[in-house]
């Protein structure tokens, strides 16, 4: 799947511990996207080093093309649904962008 949008914010990465001891980081970045009148925002992870690495090379404010998967799980009886980057490209807009506008 893929959407294009606007980096709105990047979070710093986060380092965390599994059960079986293993390391592993993830970073949150929250795509604006448009949605008619109104805007709408989507937040992602990264979660291998390919993918945050990739979101390095971006700031906020950049316009992207992020490649994901969804991925949803069982907990307690709840549902839980991740969207993770495995792809983030740069995206260029084809018009004119006026200030606070989305070009597509």
């Amino acid at each position: 799947m893929e959407l294009k949008g606007t980096i709105q914010t990047i979070d710093a990465i986060e380092t965390f511990t599994s059960k079986a001891g293993k390391d592993y980081r993830k970073q949150f970045v929250v795509i604006e996207m448009p949605a008619g009148d109104r805007k709408k925002i989507v937040a992602f992870e990264a979660r291998t080093d390919a993918a945050i690495k990739q979101v390095a090379t971006f700031k906020e404010g950049d316009f992207v093309n992020v490649h994901y998967s969804l991925e949803s799980r069982e907990w307690n009886g709840n549902y839980y649904t991740t969207a993770s980057i495995w792809k983030i490209e740069k995206y260029v807009p084809t018009a004119k962008v006026e200030q606070g506008d989305l070009p597509y």
